[in-house]
């Protein structure tokens, strides 16, 4: 089962023989006690055994319905932001602890996991979360169509990246000004700016167009609300830059393996992991300019550094990011739960 925060309470949005969705009324944190015994009553009588969930503020109400029935419910945990992202004070912490499973997409982002919760090590699983890849096309044919339809000259070097959230980054902000700082980047490059929203964030979208304006750099900010639109439309870039805190969960680091688009990316332990220590990518000074600077132009002049790095790790990273991969990982994981222990209840 699945749990997604929407107007009413345990309506039945869509199932199968083994799946179901359920809708539920409110914000995840305001569910009480009395809500917990509802998700019990209805968890015997559907004969629920695991619930999915991945909103953090679920766990307390999910916690307690587990109790309610006796252990007799698997709580798997699916990470979708980072752990600086999630309050870890004595009782969330408590509440994560009980959980049957967390899922991350890193090694890196595991070992904060276990570093900041009080949950069991073994209990914490790193499985690649799937990516829509059907949209992904490195067809130069396909490629130069879709820069034509954005009116993006042919000739500029396309830099792609996605935004998830209300703030510009400090990396966007250095990226900017490392091309600003050179005749040759500012003639060459082009950055394609994703916003994973809907266009309802135009405060976002003007302070973004007036930073490429204010530095002189060529650029267009694009919103892009579903996984399907933000692939087709950075598929264009011939580089994507990756942004350390969102690139575990935005998936574009491994989109970029996939298609076989380099990637360029600020040196953390996050980026390191995807990028294998710049076996797969370039790795930059965080705290250079001038590195940066460096590593852009000597990509926009050499092929050779293009030609290493496409296609390197295309074949491996489509077979782990597959959704049916992704939910064989899942099926393992909750088929692996151990029973609980009835002395605890």
């Amino acid at each position: 089962m699945l749990f997604t925060p929407k107007k009413k309470w345990v309506r039945k949005y869509s199932r199968s023989a083994d799946f179901q969705i359920e809708k539920v009324k409110g914000k995840p944190g305001k569910l009480n006690f009395n809500d917990a015994l509802k998700l019990k009553a209805m968890f015997k009588a559907e004969d629920i055994k695991t619930v999915i969930f991945r909103d953090p503020e679920l766990a307390s109400v999910l916690v307690t319905t587990k109790y309610l029935r006796k252990g007799r419910l698997s709580l798997v945990f699916l990470q979708v932001r980072g752990i600086n992202g999630i309050s870890n004070d004595a009782l969330n912490t408590f509440r994560f602890s009980q959980l049957d499973a967390w899922i991350t997409p890193l090694n890196a982002t595991g070992n904060d996991v276990r570093n900041e919760t009080n949950i069991d090590s073994e209990k914490v699983h790193v499985v690649q979360y799937p990516l829509q890849l059907n949209k992904l096309s490195n067809n130069p044919k396909s490629v130069l169509k879709q820069r034509k339809k954005r009116k993006i000259p042919n000739d500029l070097m396309v830099i792609g990246l996605s935004l998830d959230g209300d703030e510009i980054s400090n990396d966007l902000k250095m990226l900017v000004t490392s091309i600003s700082k050179s005749d040759l980047l500012r003639e060459k490059a082009f950055i394609l700016i994703s916003i994973h929203h809907h266009e309802k964030q135009k405060k976002l979208t003007k302070e973004l167009d007036e930073l490429l304006i204010a530095n002189n750099v060529f650029g267009m900010v694009l919103h892009t609300p579903t996984e399907k639109k933000l692939t087709k439309t950075l598929s264009v870039s011939d580089a994507l830059f990756l942004i350390p805190e969102l690139e575990p969960f935005s998936g574009i680091g491994k989109m970029g393996l996939a298609g076989g688009i380099p990637c360029i990316a600020p040196y953390s332990l996050t980026t390191s992991e995807i990028l294998n220590n710049g076996e797969f990518g370039i790795l930059y000074n965080r705290n250079s300019v001038e590195d940066l600077q460096n590593k852009l132009i000597e990509f926009t002049e050499s092929s050779d550094i293009k030609d290493k790095f496409r296609d390197i790790q295309s074949d491996a990273v489509r077979n782990t990011a597959d959704i049916q991969k992704f939910c064989e990982n899942l099926e393992n994981i909750i088929s692996s739960i151990p029973e609980a222990d009835k002395a605890l209840y």
